[in-house]
């Protein structure tokens, strides 16, 4: 409803989905429900299509993520990748129509806004110092101003350019805003407390004579 769409019949698979509170609930709604037969998914074939291709790119981000930042690798990520999956698919135009599934669903015509701010599932995000975020906010002059975390998404519930980042030191999931990410996984080869080669002597005094 939140799209301006009244749903006035739903074609199910069995199990859950015959409950008698899912089944009460569907009819006090004044809405009729179908179920597909017992090992005949085939018959709602559209959603099974659409949820086999979802699930397929979910299970390749997380895999991609793996491959190039193995020390955070979390399987109980994969409601989110399976999330930011159903995301993508929902708001990616088709190659032949042009039409995004949700300009389908919602009637409306896309602003591109979804594409236009995603990153690649997994990656790290570099978010401003929650300190520095209040007014007046400050930190000693030498310590990072930000700390890595790992991009999982976007917020359902906030504004389209909010991202859902991973705590990797608790694990909790937030919504950020002021942050940095790195879609190429370039900064991941050296800890906070590890001086990358690059950055030697004669680099570091030039950055002292320029500050």
């Amino acid at each position: 409803m939140s799209h301006g769409v009244n749903v006035n019949a739903y074609h199910t698979d069995n199990g859950i989905f015959k409950s008698k509170a899912f089944v009460h609930h569907v009819a006090s709604n004044y809405q009729d429900i179908r179920y597909s037969g017992v090992g005949a998914k085939w018959q709602n074939g559209v959603a099974e299509s659409a949820i086999g291709l979802i699930v397929s790119r979910a299970r390749t981000m997380m895999i991609h993520a793996a491959v190039h930042w193995p020390e955070v690798e979390d399987e109980t990520l994969w409601p989110l990748a399976v999330s930011y999956s159903a995301h993508l698919y929902n708001h990616t135009p088709n190659s032949e129509s042009g039409i995004a599934p949700m300009e389908i669903f919602s009637r409306t015509v896309s602003d591109g806004a979804a594409l236009r701010n995603a990153h690649v599932w997994g990656a790290p995000a570099y978010v401003l110092e929650s300190r520095l975020n209040s007014a007046g906010g400050k930190i000693p002059k030498w310590k990072p101003r930000s700390r890595r975390a790992q991009f999982v998404g976007h917020s359902p519930v906030h504004a389209e350019n909010i991202c859902l980042v991973r705590n990797l030191n608790t694990g909790y999931i937030s919504p950020q805003y002021h942050l940095i990410l790195d879609d190429w996984f370039e900064t991941v080869f050296y800890t906070e407390h590890t001086t990358p080669p690059s950055w030697d002597s004669q680099h570091l005094q030039s950055i002292r004579s320029a500050v």
